[in-house]
């Protein structure tokens, strides 16, 4: 890969997908600047004229044709094909990119992050990394860094917090709104184990009416 000098000062601009920041170099190019140090062109076009993602390299409404031509790698399906992974790694932290279509169109993305931790407390922190970067990329969040308790035993007691998401009694998440996608980032648990995901999805009501299409195919 051949070396580029960035320019930063007012080029970046942070992108829909976790973890990556655009940015143009002196001859005009742009380039995607990635978590793990590396990056690559992303074409030849201008920033003025750059396309719009609402999850990494996809669009809602995109078939799972369109995803695949724009991820790296094999990733895995369902036979239905109404769900499609990738494995990667986001601000250091291990995860799966998966996309959920409905009727052929996607609907929903996310990331679950697949880190492993003896001391519970730690995924608080890997989720407040990943919160961080949220906010950095989408602003503050319409609810941040929320607590919902199922019985209070633990709650004035931060140490033993990551033991009550694990057994269900703690969920911690985070929102934001934009003007075509919801994100949730949460944190919860059952059966001493614990889920930390972030979800993007369509605000335009894909999912439903591509639901009441296939309805309509019923009866």
């Amino acid at each position: 890969m051949k070396k580029a000098i960035v320019v930063f000062a007012l080029s970046l601009l942070v992108t829909t997908a976790l973890a990556q920041i655009k940015a143009v170099t002196e001859d005009g190019k742009v380039v995607l600047l990635h978590g793990n140090g590396t990056w690559e062109y992303y074409g030849d076009t201008e920033v003025r004229n750059e396309e719009k993602y609402d999850f990494r390299k996809a669009k809602w409404g995109d078939s799972i044709s369109q995803v695949k031509a724009n991820e790296k790698g094999n990733g895995r399906e369902t036979p239905e094909g109404d769900y499609l992974m990738y494995e990667d790694n986001v601000a250091n932290l291990k995860c799966d990119a998966y996309y959920v279509f409905a009727y052929g169109e996607l609907v929903r993305a996310g990331y679950i992050f697949r880190e492993s931790h003896s001391n519970r407390n730690q995924y608080i922190d890997d989720y407040l990394k990943i919160n961080n970067a949220l906010k950095e990329t989408y602003g503050i969040p319409k609810k941040d860094y929320k607590k919902n308790w199922d019985k209070s035993l633990f709650k004035n007691d931060r140490e033993h917090w990551g033991l009550a998401i694990s057994t269900g009694d703690l969920t911690i998440y985070s929102k934001w709104e934009n003007e075509d996608t919801d994100i949730l980032l949460w944190l919860s648990g059952d059966n001493y184990k614990i889920t930390h995901k972030v979800e993007y999805s369509s605000h335009s009501g894909l999912e439903k009416k591509a639901e009441k299409e296939k309805n309509k195919l019923k009866l």
